[in-house]
């Protein structure tokens, strides 16, 4: 990680931001007017992992996920394919 990743506050990824408090960062999703939270992660891909895999199953192919590379085993919940 260098230095620019350790004080960089907002995130690439749809969803996604640095929580200060915890320092992680933090996935959230909005569906029909509700923000869904959806944990705290080490990794900034981790966190636009779980916002890719919830915003696929409440949006389907409409979803607009991010750009990120996606382990199989997250997208088939631990079934490795």
């Amino acid at each position: 990680m260098n230095g620019e990743e350790l004080f960089r506050k907002s995130s690439k990824y749809k969803g996604v931001h640095w929580s200060n408090t915890h320092n992680k960062w933090v996935a959230q999703i909005q569906y029909k007017g509700k923000q869904t939270y959806l944990g705290l992660f080490k990794k900034e891909d981790d966190a636009a992992i779980s916002y890719n895999v919830k915003a696929t199953e409440l949006f389907g192919e409409f979803a607009h996920l991010n750009e990120v590379l996606t382990p199989t085993h997250v997208l088939f919940k631990g079934e490795l394919t």
